[in-house]
């Protein structure tokens, strides 16, 4: 992949394999970000009205720690946004575990008295539907609804 996107002149960032945290907090500090988005990568399909709705709690008040839509989670798999304060990943990464340093914001959540974090919920009917693609499967699966 970093080929492809050398090739093809587009920038790119590479960190330890086994640290997205550290690895978030590099690029973030690089590019001298206040605070980033986190969408994965299995989340093809998220939906730009959700990340914008996001951003747009967050440019209201800056005071939180986090804004996300999964605490608790109203939203389907796949369409999941979370916007962490680099400082606040900063004075924490110390803190986390293995665990922690793969799937980032999960110590937040597990320590959520310590921090303000704001959460927005779906509003709608309950959509039953995984937009995440983990498998070849969860591929297939969506590949046959669109149809």
């Amino acid at each position: 992949m970093a080929r492809f996107l050398k090739i093809n002149k587009v920038d790119y960032f590479r960190g330890r394999l086994n640290n997205v945290a550290s690895r978030f907090l590099e690029i973030a500090k690089k590019n001298k970000k206040n605070f980033f988005i986190r969408i994965s990568g299995d989340s093809p399909l998220i939906q730009s009205k959700i990340i914008n709705r996001g951003i747009k709690i967050h440019k209201k008040n800056k005071k939180f720690d986090l804004v996300t839509n999964l605490f608790p989670r109203t939203f389907p798999h796949g369409q999941s946004v979370e916007i962490l304060k680099t400082s606040v990943l900063k004075n924490s990464i110390k803190k986390m575990n293995k665990s922690d340093l793969e799937h980032v914001t999960q110590y937040f959540y597990r320590n959520y008295s310590d921090y303000l974090i704001k959460n927005f919920k779906f509003r709608g009917k309950k959509i039953f539907t995984k937009f995440a693609v983990d498998t070849k499967k969860d591929l297939n699966n969506i590949i046959k609804k669109i149809k």
